[in-house]
């Protein structure tokens, strides 16, 4: 969805969520080829994820409540026109 909104999305905004989308993809693939490793092996998703993969989600996630909070305020200085 987000790369077909973009002509509604303010720059600003759009390159946040593009950098958490890349991160995103970042971590995502870099745990799927540990438990690829591990495949054969029933391991706990714990034992696979890195003190820096965790870091990394806790980055995403205030990241992500960040530019949550710009698109409220963003949508606050619209104005809505009804017939």
């Amino acid at each position: 969805m987000l790369f077909e909104n973009a002509p509604f999305i303010p720059e600003e905004i759009y390159n946040e969520y593009l950098a958490l989308n890349e991160l995103a993809n970042t971590l995502f693939w870099g745990i799927i080829a540990r438990i690829k490793e591990y495949e054969a092996e029933c391991v706990e998703i714990n034992k696979i994820i890195t003190e820096d993969e965790i870091g990394m989600s806790e980055d995403f996630q205030n990241r992500l409540n960040d530019v949550n909070k710009k698109v409220r305020k963003y949508l606050e200085t619209l104005t809505i026109i009804a017939d």
